[in-house]
């Protein structure tokens, strides 16, 4: 394979990820210095975790910047961001997370991730609150920008995470409102959406929010149809898709998630998903 960076993309289960794959480092390449530029004294205010409410597939503006200074400063290893909401939580049903795909085995990339990961967090995490990092987990090890910012503790979730980088960013760090974008620290906290229904996602983010969610939830609407999320391949998305006066394959991509938000504006909660407020309104049932 040549040494030059190609760009291409793939589709997996309609969701389409932009890669950006290079020959990997040498164990004797020397890693590239870390990104540098003019900053502000001040540094961004740091934030709470703020975990996924949401399902939205498009990709944020400062996890994709954040990714592209990546590709263009290191040159190796893919970036992916979005996947499909299931039932845990994961910033990357938000768009607000992305993986690196750079492996401990390889001695190469191990550096670059081990450079990247130690100048993002030293000094209680400056940097990655310059970028809205939220947390990162690498090798085993996970760290906390909201809880502990000088130390990595032992990371014990299923996926050890020895093939790639995990990042999470805040609402401001996925909205591009911090420093290293704006040459400003950040002083007030984007919390991001709130849910409308329990047990229902949030409608999409439109707006910076700054006050505390409501407390007293709504009970959602009762639907004899199962909650549908964009990535998915259903005979109920077809029935779905014919009411909404498209073409009935059945496939949730990006053309009927967009119809979808379409139509529930006005109507119910603008959640990009095919939730029970949308079924029930849709199909009177």
């Amino acid at each position: 394979m040549s040494s030059r960076t190609r760009r291409f993309t793939v589709s997996v289960t309609a969701l389409v990820f932009t890669l950006t794959v290079g020959m990997a480092p040498t164990a004797r390449a020397a890693v590239p210095l870390a990104p540098s530029k003019a900053l502000p004294a001040a540094v961004d205010a740091s934030t709470p975790y703020e975990g996924q409410v949401s399902c939205d597939p498009r990709p944020k503006p400062g996890v994709t910047a954040f990714a592209a200074l990546m590709k263009a400063r290191y040159r190796t290893g893919y970036i992916g961001t979005y996947r499909p909401c299931q039932g845990d939580t994961s910033e990357h049903y938000e768009g607000r997370a992305m993986d690196w795909m750079l492996n401990s085995t390889n001695a190469g990339q191990k550096a670059i991730a081990n450079s990247v990961v130690s100048w993002l967090t030293a000094s209680s995490g400056v940097m990655a609150r310059r970028f809205g990092i939220s947390y990162i987990i690498w090798n085993h090890k996970v760290w906390k920008g909201y809880r502990n910012s000088s130390v990595w503790t032992a990371y014990t979730g299923s996926v050890p995470h020895t093939d790639h980088v995990h990042f999470s960013f805040s609402w401001d760090g996925a909205m591009k409102r911090t420093s290293w974008w704006t040459g400003k620290a950040n002083r007030v906290v984007d919390l991001g959406p709130c849910r409308v229904y329990v047990g229902q996602f949030a409608p999409l983010r439109t707006a910076v929010r700054t006050a505390p969610c409501p407390s007293g939830l709504r009970l959602a609407p009762v639907s004899a149809y199962r909650v549908a999320v964009f990535g998915q391949q259903s005979a109920q998305i077809a029935v779905a898709q014919r009411l909404l006066g498209m073409t009935a394959d059945g496939q949730f991509g990006s053309t009927t998630w967009a119809k979808v938000v379409s139509w529930q504006r006005g109507r119910v909660p603008v959640t990009g998903v095919l939730d029970k407020a949308t079924w029930r309104r849709l199909t009177g049932r």
